[in-house]
């Protein structure tokens, strides 16, 4: 990244977090590559790992109360299917795509 204020550290997990239950100040990591636990500080913690978000109990384990989850609908879906091709090598980029209106009734 191009952004001075902004560090990307690869090669770590995050074990939880650091700070207070008035403010999180950074993460505890372990490196995959070396020995050792690391603390990343930080004045933003983003977690994007969705579902399996161990954040709830990371905030807890600070002295936060218990999060309430909020489920949100945004009507999109997904699908994904295992196809066999003829001559694989005839493809350069196996990608479709449809529109949203064409499959609502």
């Amino acid at each position: 990244m191009r952004q001075h204020h902004v560090e990307l550290v690869e090669g770590c997990t995050v074990t939880g977090l650091t700070g207070t239950k008035r403010r999180v100040t950074g993460v505890p990591a372990r490196r995959r590559d070396a020995d050792g636990d690391i603390v990343i500080d930080a004045d933003l913690v983003v977690d994007a790992t969705g579902r399996s978000a161990k954040t709830p109990r990371w905030l807890q384990e600070l002295g936060l109360p218990p999060t309430t989850a909020t489920t949100i609908d945004a009507g999109i879906g997904y699908a994904s299917r295992v196809v066999a091709v003829a001559h694989p090598e005839d493809w350069l980029s196996p990608f479709v795509t449809g529109l949203a209106s064409a499959c609502r009734q």
